[in-house]
């Protein structure tokens, strides 16, 4: 009975200290404004660019809160255009998580660092930001703070940046084909939970082959059936 109990207690508890903070309207720092009001202020100081006030309420915000990667990452960022160096709380952020997708932390490190002119240094973060599952492609392409990088070779196939225009029906199909393969395996949560890695890879090369033979919507239909063996229902073309 006990030990049923003790959840219960516990929640319990929690439910009471949530509703006394509630009841308090707890404040960052001096008290002269709620949480929510103070958080309001920061981003909005944030979207001004307005980066030394920014800076000192993304400091208060991550006292009151130190838990919240986001937060961490807005006062890296409000540094950073203050100050010009990335700043090493960025890596503080990286830590704690933002909205659970780590990669946007190297993310935002490469574009310090291609605005700083190092571009070694843009390319190796915006590889990690890569391995650690970033997706918007299109976005990091037309990101005019990793402009600097844009031409870069390895950038564009980290990005796939090509032109389809110097492709052949057959060639653009298999880089099509080659890049789902790749995106499946580097952004999947568990994409060979249901699928063997040596199967899926079998019914690629299989694919692969059949290219020219096949109609453009009987490619699109075996593509389908490649990220149907997936399993989740987050992963489709």
């Amino acid at each position: 009975m006990n030990v049923q109990l003790r959840p219960f207690r516990t929640c319990a508890a929690m439910f009471l200290l949530l509703a006394v903070c509630v009841a308090q309207n707890s404040s960052p720092g001096n008290g002269s404004a709620s949480f929510p009001d103070a958080l309001s202020q920061a981003q909005e100081a944030s979207q001004a660019k307005q980066w030394t006030k920014a800076v000192i309420l993304w400091e208060e915000l991550v006292k009151e809160n130190p838990v919240t990667g986001d937060y961490w990452l807005q006062l890296a960022s409000a540094l950073y255009k203050t100050i010009g160096t990335p700043s090493p709380l960025i890596r503080k952020a990286m830590e704690v998580g933002v909205n659970g997708l780590r990669s946007a932390i190297p993310y935002e490190i490469a574009r310090c660092y291609a605005q700083l002119g190092d571009r070694d240094a843009a390319l190796d973060w915006f590889e990690k930001a890569m391995k650690l599952g970033y997706r918007d492609l299109n976005g990091a392409q037309h990101d005019s703070d990793l402009q600097p990088i844009a031409a870069d070779p390895k950038f564009r196939e980290l990005t796939a940046w090509v032109d389809p225009s110097t492709m052949s029906r057959d060639e653009g199909w298999r880089y099509d084909l080659r890049l789902m393969q790749r995106e499946i395996e580097r952004r999947g949560y568990a994409p060979f939970r249901l699928t063997s890695r040596q199967e899926f890879d079998r019914r690629v090369a299989a694919l692969d082959v059949a290219i020219p033979k096949l109609t453009d919507m009987q490619i699109v239909t075996e593509m389908m059936k490649l990220t149907a063996a997936v399993g989740d229902g987050h992963t489709m073309i």
